[in-house]
């Protein structure tokens, strides 16, 4: 069996994500994996039972926050939706996730839309047509189940984000001219994840799943120039 700990290519998915098919749907598994691991910064069991995991988490939801990793920062709730369907746009939002914290002893809530990309282009205006989505006043009454959760995030903690395995140093054309592109069209973050994830030193946990995906797979990874 060879050997996960190695840094490979970012072709070589970890054995979670990956069959005879090749790469398979891997930005789905993606879309549950990340859920999963913002919904565990805010899980006392978790907290309890496994807390290297849970402090690791707690690391990533920080950072795509924007936050500093301290005690300051408690995470009361994390929901999370997947593939969302809206009356704004005819695709579906790969991942949509609201968090309930106390920062400094200060209640706040924000709300995160994720479009996930493992290595294909982004359509043609694909990021204009999650524009609307949260364009929507505060308080404001709404039918859809997912807004009587979100309706009450100040527009200033409402946070669009592209999510990429692509980085600028390997791919500079695809990351610049096309993803850079539409994000700043569009007030987007882009971040390529394993770039974020070397920056926050994130360390192995009990959870299998964690490490394969987060740890082998993206803090492992080795930019082509510098492979042997």
């Amino acid at each position: 069996m060879e050997n996960e700990n190695n840094a490979s290519n970012l072709n070589e998915l970890p054995y979670l994500m990956s069959d005879e098919k090749e790469d398979g749907p891997a930005e789905g598994v993606m879309t549950y994996i990340i859920s999963w691991t913002l919904r565990m910064a805010a899980c006392a069991k978790i907290e309890s039972e496994r807390p290297v995991l849970f402090n690791e988490c707690r690391k990533i939801l920080c950072g795509l926050l924007g936050l500093p990793i301290n005690d300051n920062i408690i995470f009361k709730d994390v929901k999370t939706w997947k593939e969302v369907k809206s009356r704004y746009h005819t695709g579906r939002i790969d991942l949509v996730v609201f968090i309930d914290s106390c920062i400094q002893g200060i209640n706040t809530k924000y709300a995160l839309l994720f479009e996930l990309k493992y290595f294909g282009p982004l359509l043609m205006n694909q990021l204009m047509q999650y524009n609307g989505f949260f364009e929507y006043e505060k308080g404001e009454e709404r039918q859809d189940e997912i807004f009587k959760v979100l309706k009450d995030v100040d527009k200033g903690n409402r946070k669009k984000i592209l999510l990429t395995v692509v980085d600028d140093k390997d791919d500079p054309n695809k990351f610049e001219n096309q993803y850079r592109k539409q994000t700043n069209e569009n007030n987007f973050a882009l971040i390529s994840l394993h770039r974020f994830v070397k920056g926050l030193n994130l360390v192995e946990t009990e959870s299998d799943i964690f490490n394969e995906f987060w740890i082998r797979w993206l803090r492992n990874y080795v930019y082509k120039e510098d492979r042997c």
